[in-house]
């Protein structure tokens, strides 16, 4: 049998973070072997292996979409009475998702072999995440996986619809500007060129507009190769950069800095951040594990440091509250919604109060983004178009002038 090897990262019965690698013929045998020694996974991935020439070809994702309707329609199922087993029949047939077909079907296997359905999806952990799983089990052992599951459901759902309004509130002055991008490029390249030969023929004065506009038109037309190279070689220096560690840490301080996008962005991760805990919190996890878990699975890394802190003074017996103020990221309200939870012994029910507090500001962050890009891009893009005809015009009236 072949044998695979996986890196991992799990906690011990004392909280103590052990890292190291295990070889198992599959992920679901790793995670089992980890849990007999009384570790719990916080993440496992199969160390690389070269593939040949596939081994640029990416792994088949799931959608947060996709997963919140299988969420809800498996929290249906299972609420219903159907054993799982036949629940990931009926889910098979009604699923059009290629990827999440191939997994309810692995699962179905792995279900009829003995093992439990949390130890089934890890076998795929591209489409769910560890979060994901962890909840499952935690369903599992308490009997409560349509409630689990349902919660999941609202969780995915939630995040859908936002990450949906932020996509479409940016979707339109993106087009504007990409268009009106088009719409110049065309016109220093094909119109300026024709009346620039207009002006030389008939030897009219040329204004400085007019000698600046002629410059433009001669590079995009002469180096638009370069120009090209140039900007492919922007964007590929770009994404190694954010890439590594501390250029990512760069880009995501700098995003939060920007104006209302900042905003929006820091607005955007508080919600995860306080939906995720608790939602993990309210599925009996840990307060620890289920911030290691959110620690590996931060999508921005000055929000993932913070997190960092907040489980290394948790170690030393401090709060929650106290290391996220010193981060400087969560606001006073976030902070001080924390510090009453701990207090009252309610965090979960408080954090998910926070989420939602935050989610509406979102929506009203979205809404005021999407309405101020839209008059500044069109007075940008009116202004640009405004100069090119002055400068085209400039000479044109000094013939006119000439020719009386």
């Amino acid at each position: 049998m072949c044998l695979l090897t996986f890196k991992y990262r799990a906690r011990n019965l004392a909280g103590k973070v052990i890292t190291g690698k295990i070889t198992a013929p599959h992920k679901i045998e790793a995670i089992n072997r980890l849990r007999q020694k009384n570790l719990f996974v916080a993440e496992i991935k199969e160390m690389s292996t070269d593939k040949g020439l596939f081994k640029f070809m990416p792994e088949a994702r799931v959608s947060i979409k996709d997963l919140s309707l299988f969420c809800r329609q498996f929290a249906t199922l299972t609420n219903a009475g159907i054993p799982i087993i036949q629940s990931l029949n009926i889910l098979y047939e009604q699923t059009e998702n290629k990827a999440l077909l191939h997994a309810i079907k692995d699962m179905k296997k792995n279900l009829e072999a003995g093992y439990s359905l949390s130890q089934s999806m890890s076998y795929h952990s591209k489409i769910f995440p560890v979060m994901f799983m962890n909840m499952v089990e935690a369903g599992e052992l308490s009997g409560s996986l349509d409630q689990i599951l349902d919660r999941l459901a609202t969780y995915y759902e939630n995040s859908h619809e936002l990450m949906e309004k932020f996509k479409s509130a940016i979707t339109y002055p993106l087009f504007i500007l990409v268009m009106a991008m088009v719409a110049v490029a065309a016109i220093f390249i094909f119109v300026l060129p024709t009346f620039t030969q207009i002006i030389i023929d008939m030897q009219a004065p040329i204004a400085l507009p007019t000698v600046i506009m002629i410059k433009i038109s001669d590079v995009l037309r002469g180096y638009w190769y370069v120009l090209m190279i140039t900007a492919i070689c922007l964007v590929v220096g770009y994404k190694k950069f954010s890439s590594t560690s501390g250029g990512k840490k760069i880009v995501d301080q700098t995003v939060l800095f920007l104006p209302v996008y900042g905003k929006l962005i820091q607005q955007i991760h508080i919600v995860r951040f306080s939906r995720t805990l608790a939602i993990l919190l309210s599925s009996g996890i840990s307060l620890l594990a289920s911030l290691d878990v959110m620690k590996n699975h931060a999508q921005n890394s000055v929000f993932g440091q913070a997190i960092g802190q907040a489980i290394t003074s948790l170690k030393e017996g401090s709060g929650l509250a106290a290391p996220l103020q010193k981060s400087e990221v969560f606001p006073a309200m976030v902070i001080n919604m924390i510090r009453v939870g701990e207090e009252t012994g309610e965090l979960e029910v408080l954090l998910e109060k926070t989420a939602n507090f935050y989610e509406k500001a979102a929506y009203q962050t979205i809404t005021r983004l999407s309405t101020l890009l839209e008059p500044v891009l069109i007075c940008l893009v009116g202004g640009i178009v405004s100069l090119i005809m002055i400068a085209i015009l400039i000479p044109l009236l000094s013939i006119m002038d000439s020719l009386q």
